[in-house]
């Protein structure tokens, strides 16, 4: 849910996703990629985000004053919000998948700014888009801190054997 809310809560930005409809006025304009071009190879932090499906370990709101609150902490008894079926997904192609809470399926656009320190996504076709700054990326742990909505996530991979979360929602 939080990811969701990084990406419904505020509209920070905007990518643009839509081709132009402008047709280039010769041959020469057109840019050209051979299909056996050289491939710029993923950065580490790239790597690190795609190569998992990541699920929430915990949320906070108000994180930076004294009201912050634990609105969800994996495997905690008694939450304000139940993100334990939440999951996100980047591809390297920058494109994402997030199945969140009321178990609405998004599909968006992300990109790593400034020198890979944030995180911006985009939903197309809604007001869901945001940029976050990433605290930590590891390949066991993916925090990040929202500066306009003072949030805070803790993410974790999902574990490949899972039964945490419901086929269903995968």
């Amino acid at each position: 849910m939080k990811l969701l809310m990084i990406l419904s809560l505020g509209a920070v930005g905007s990518l643009p996703l839509i081709p132009s409809n402008e047709k280039s006025s010769s041959p020469t304009d057109a840019v050209v990629t051979p299909v056996n071009a050289p491939r710029k190879e993923a950065s580490d932090r790239v790597k690190l985000l795609t190569s998992n499906i990541w699920i929430y370990e915990e949320y906070i709101r108000d994180f930076s004053t004294e009201r912050a609150l634990q609105v969800f902490k994996k495997n905690k008894v008694r939450n304000s919000f139940d993100l334990s079926k939440n999951w996100v997904r980047f591809y390297a192609d920058g494109t994402f998948e997030e199945f969140n809470e009321q178990g609405i399926h998004y599909k968006g656009s992300w990109q790593l700014l400034e020198n890979e320190t944030k995180l911006s996504t985009v939903i197309p076709g809604s007001h869901h888009s945001n940029t976050s700054t990433i605290t930590l990326l590891s390949k066991d742990k993916f925090e990040w801190h929202d500066d306009n909505w003072d949030t805070y996530g803790e993410m974790i991979p999902l574990a490949k054997d899972t039964t945490e979360i419901d086929p269903a929602y995968l």
